[in-house]
């Protein structure tokens, strides 16, 4: 995870003016859209409203942004078959929305529904119902039938032919056109080469549309996506979603605890220096982690290659953990060496704290270390 630097100067106000008497609001486009409503079909274009029942249709080199009121964001591939089934944001009435998917690719990042009443948040598609824990999550849907169901942050339920499926982050569910379902996990590279295949390369552009030139785009540089729009009512700066920050726009809100906690990786591998009793770094510290199981194991090797392994009743209280000394004192006696550690910056990747070994005789080492990992934790 890489920390993110939205563009967002003010998302709230949106719900106040560019939205006041519709669901939601096309904030971008690249290429050819049709808006199928009742008897007339409309040409999608920037700024445009939407409602209920509205069937959005995508074609070739596509791109579209949409944002609801209750900001949840869906962005519609190429040759994209999307339609809003129901939808119903209001303070005095119960909350819904249901949306359902022909063909083509959406990436949903929910809203305020999914918080409120996340059993109220479904997209239906030929062969299955996908429901949400508050989450963010693909959709594939091939002309053949199949589909594939990617997980990116948080937690979804599918259910095909009456059986519910979980999928957590970090997997997909690939289902049959006959409706045989298995559930598999995805590397970041995996996701990457589906995200190019269905949505197009993603670079840095900025597509601006000011009050002074609404209806008109200006565009940095040439590019086959879209990620950043000016609405021309409200001037609000929103970043589309892109390779960098597609499954992290929501996180950026989150505390550090609370994506600690969404983590499932069980072979988190954190390494870097530990230090004795001295500024300068003197040994090795790595560490494993399984986050969906609260374990951890840490080894601390000191400049004589001496190695201490600390992996006995981990404790873990918010950002921080507590593990006992495993490998066993020279003297023979308990161990009553502890390390003591602490998740760092905004996403987790680095581990701060210091640790206290016993040599079984009654004399202690003391120290601190400093480890990371390049992983992408999911």
């Amino acid at each position: 995870m890489k920390t993110i630097k939205l563009l967002i100067l003010s998302l709230l106000l949106l719900g106040a003016t560019v939205f006041a008497n519709s669901i939601a609001t096309i904030t971008a486009i690249k290429g050819t859209a049709t808006i199928l409503r009742t008897t007339s079909n409309i040409e999608a274009k920037l700024g445009l409203k939407l409602d209920v029942a509205d069937r959005i249709k995508t074609h070739d080199n596509t791109k579209v942004q949409i944002i609801f009121n209750d900001e949840t964001i869906i962005s519609l591939g190429k040759n994209s078959d999307f339609s809003i089934h129901e939808f119903l944001f209001d303070g005095d009435k119960e909350p819904v929305a249901k949306f359902g998917m022909l063909r083509g690719a959406i990436r949903v990042i929910t809203g305020k529904i999914a918080k409120i009443a996340p059993q109220k948040f479904s997209v239906s598609t030929k062969t299955a119902t996908i429901g949400i824990r508050g989450t963010n999550f693909t959709v594939i849907a091939n002309d053949e039938g199949s589909y594939l169901i990617y997980c990116t942050y948080g937690a979804i339920s599918v259910t095909i032919n009456d059986v519910e499926y979980l999928i957590e982050q970090g997997y997909y569910i690939e289902i049959s056109p006959d409706g045989e379902a298995k559930i598999l996990e995805f590397t970041p590279e995996n996701l990457k080469q589906m995200r190019i295949a269905k949505f197009g390369l993603i670079r840095d552009r900025a597509i601006q549309v000011s009050k002074e030139t609404q209806g008109t785009q200006k565009e940095a540089t040439e590019d086959n996506s879209l990620n950043i729009t000016i609405n021309g009512n409200t001037e609000v700066v929103i970043q589309d979603i892109t390779e960098q920050n597609s499954d992290n726009l929501q996180n950026a809100t989150l505390s550090l605890s609370e994506l600690l906690a969404s983590y499932t990786m069980n072979n988190a591998f954190y390494s870097g220096t530990s230090y004795f009793n001295s500024d300068a770094p003197n040994g090795i510290a790595n560490s494993n982690i399984d986050f969906g199981a609260d374990t951890i194991s840490v080894s601390i090797i000191d400049q004589y290659k001496n190695q201490t392994i600390f992996s006995t009743n981990p404790s873990f209280n918010d950002i921080k953990f507590t593990v006992k000394q495993t490998t066993s004192p020279a003297g023979g006696f308990q161990n009553n060496g502890t390390l003591q550690g602490t998740f760092q910056e905004p996403t987790g990747n680095q581990i701060k704290g210091d640790f206290s070994i016993d040599d079984g005789y009654g004399n202690f080492s003391t120290g601190t270390y400093d480890i990371s990992t390049s992983q992408a934790l999911h």
